[in-house]
């Protein structure tokens, strides 16, 4: 999607409240990795979706699950962005996880899917690649940590 040049006058905020948007790309690559070895509907079974805090983030994966289409997803996950006016670190929480839950429903390469939202964090993407590198061996063994069984129903 193109972004105005006014939504990214309302994306300012600070390094450290970028900080925060770190454990969001994490979470859309490890839901990405699953999605992408077992199928969107595998994200239906994952006990985590039900207990995600953040309402935007819970509901696209809910989106997805239930075969809406790309259009349509991002439809609603946008309208509620800014019907709500919200600006600074939530609206860019907000433009991470929608455009991470697009591209989980997409079918895009996990690694990809994260070094492109982590993009918005601008100048400060070294800290999306600190987090990486630290955790490299864990990002690594993600893609063997889904197994058949995590997808079955209870």
């Amino acid at each position: 999607m193109v972004y105005s040049l006014d939504l990214f006058d309302r994306l300012s905020c600070t390094r450290s409240e970028k900080e925060q948007c770190v454990e969001i790309i994490a979470s859309i690559l490890r839901y990405s990795i699953k999605a992408r070895q077992k199928g969107l509907l595998c994200l239906e079974y994952d006990h985590d979706i039900e207990l995600i805090d953040d309402a935007l983030m819970r509901k696209g994966l809910q989106l997805i699950v239930d075969g809406t289409d790309p259009e349509t997803t991002r439809d609603i996950l946008t309208n509620r962005i800014f019907a709500s006016n919200i600006k600074g670190i939530d609206l860019l929480k907000a433009i991470i996880s929608i455009e991470g839950i697009l591209a989980i429903q997409e079918g895009c390469n996990p690694r990809l899917a994260a070094d492109m939202i982590a993009a918005f964090l601008g100048k400060d993407i070294d800290l999306w690649e600190s987090e990486l590198n630290s955790q490299n061996e864990v990002t690594r063994d993600l893609t063997d940590a889904y197994s058949i069984e995590d997808c079955e129903a209870d």
